[in-house]
């Protein structure tokens, strides 16, 4: 049996419901702990997935773990801009 490879791709529509039970399973632990859900928890995850921002890792047509990419701050080089760093808040 020829396994497929795991692959990073943008997460869809579709992956939503596997994406919110990857996250309820990695911070349901907390509420407890701290009395009440954590942040992310509450995110919301359809409108993360339209604006482009969540990957998942998907192994063997099972969604595996996801990533949500939020860009804060972008710093260039001056190497690579020719020019003093450059930051963007």
């Amino acid at each position: 049996m020829i396994m497929d490879e795991p692959r990073i791709r943008a997460a869809t529509a579709a992956d939503v419901p596997a994406i919110a039970d990857i996250v309820d399973q990695a911070y349901r632990y907390y509420i407890d702990r701290i009395g009440k859900p954590p942040g992310p928890m509450l995110d919301d995850y359809a409108a993360r997935v339209s604006e482009g921002t969540v990957w998942v890792l998907e192994e063997e047509a099972v969604i595996a773990a996801m990533i949500v990419l939020l860009l804060r701050r972008i710093i260039c080089s001056s190497t690579i801009s020719r020019s003093p760093p450059l930051a963007r808040a």
